[in-house]
């Protein structure tokens, strides 16, 4: 049996429209979409982006957070 744990995602991004940013959506989407079709359940994809995300937001922290000397 798997241990279970929960995650809990709140996003607050500050989002502007870009060339760059429509070409990650549309490689991101693609890949999960590969993933999909071979046989990877959703709940799975799901838990690894939230999983993603909030192992960003820690660097992100991190990164703001560190004093240059």
């Amino acid at each position: 049996m798997s241990d279970t744990f929960s995650v809990n995602v709140v996003l607050r991004l500050e989002c502007e429209e870009s060339m760059e940013a429509d070409n990650e959506l549309d490689a991101l989407s693609d890949y999960i979409g590969e993933r999909m079709a071979n046989g990877v359940g959703i709940n799975t994809i799901m838990q690894s982006l939230a999983e993603t995300l909030v192992g960003l937001d820690e660097m992100m922290a991190e990164s703001t957070t560190r004093t240059l000397h």
